[in-house]
């Protein structure tokens, strides 16, 4: 197996854990007038649905999307780093 396929492997596994934490983390509370808020670690999409008006940003954020997928893409990088020092150290 390549470098680039290991990596894109990796890289699909981390963005599948990342799915699972984001919807293990969502917040749902559309039922009481509250909010629904998604992603992990940064917010990217707010819902809000009540009779009160309150200063909530409603929709998509790329910023913060774009800092998970940056955040991902990181902490594949350091996985495949760390796997390939310590292959090289037990040789």
């Amino acid at each position: 197996m390549d470098k680039s396929t290991r990596i894109l492997k990796v890289f699909l596994i981390m963005v599948i854990v990342w799915g699972v934490i984001t919807l293990i983390t969502l917040e749902n509370n559309l039922e009481s007038d509250g909010s629904l808020n998604v992603g992990f670690p940064f917010t990217f999409y707010t819902d809000y649905v009540g009779k009160t008006i309150q200063d909530i940003k409603i929709g998509f954020g790329l910023m913060p999307f774009i800092s998970d997928l940056f955040i991902i893409f990181a902490i594949t990088y350091l996985i495949i780093l760390i796997y390939e020092f310590a292959k090289k150290k037990m040789k």
